[in-house]
């Protein structure tokens, strides 16, 4: 569904998605919230119900536990280690 309502953006992923004809688009997605937009189009695109439960397991699966929180882990480490020179 696609609302023009203004929607709160807290950071957002990039990602390219494969259309079921084989074009490919440009996605930001919003960290929070459900939503996403097609680079290059106007409006959002909000996942809701079922679908939504579906988006928030993957995005978090993909997202936040193999991409955001090993990077965060490494970060810190990192810091750590100039700290203590």
């Amino acid at each position: 569904m696609c609302h023009t309502a203004m929607l709160f953006w807290n950071t957002s992923r990039l990602a390219v998605v494969r259309m079921k004809n084989g074009s490919e688009r440009q996605l930001a997605l919003s960290y929070y919230g459900g939503f996403f937009s097609i680079l290059g189009n106007d409006g959002n695109f909000v996942f809701e119900g079922e679908s939504r439960k579906q988006w928030e397991q993957a995005f978090s699966k993909t997202i936040v536990r193999e991409t955001f929180i090993p990077k965060r882990i490494e970060r810190n480490k990192q810091r750590e280690a100039a700290a203590e020179r």
